[in-house]
């Protein structure tokens, strides 16, 4: 599925961050991670077009969260990918309004994770 064809963004989003993956294989966490990261792109995409500086602390805030607790998977690929998005939120979220640093983060979340959306 292309995140584009979503309804709602961040109500997948938030759906994604709640349910309970930390009991599933490493590969599948991966895959899991990934798509959440594509997301959080999708909604600071988003948050930009229509200048809303509130959304882009929020969903940081509620990505950095619930992403940390992977932090400690044993699969290491899993590690990698949580340890960049999560640092990437941080920024984002400890930012205190938009200013070229800001929206240079902002850019570069977009390109990266810019794909569709990777079957599970």
């Amino acid at each position: 599925m292309h995140r584009r064809h979503l309804p709602d963004v961040e109500v997948t989003l938030e759906s994604m961050l709640k349910s309970r993956v930390a009991t599933l294989p490493g590969h599948i966490q991966s895959v899991y991670v990934q798509n959440i990261c594509k997301l959080y792109g999708r909604v600071l995409s988003k948050a930009e077009a229509s200048d809303d500086d509130e959304l882009v602390q929020r969903a940081s805030r509620l990505v950095s969260e619930h992403l940390a607790l992977f932090v400690h998977s044993a699969d290491l690929e899993v590690q990698e990918r949580v340890s960049t998005a999560v640092i990437l939120c941080y920024l984002l979220y400890t930012a205190e309004s938009v200013c070229p640093c800001v929206c240079f983060i902002v850019h570069y979340a977009q390109i990266q994770f810019s794909v569709d959306l990777t079957q599970i």
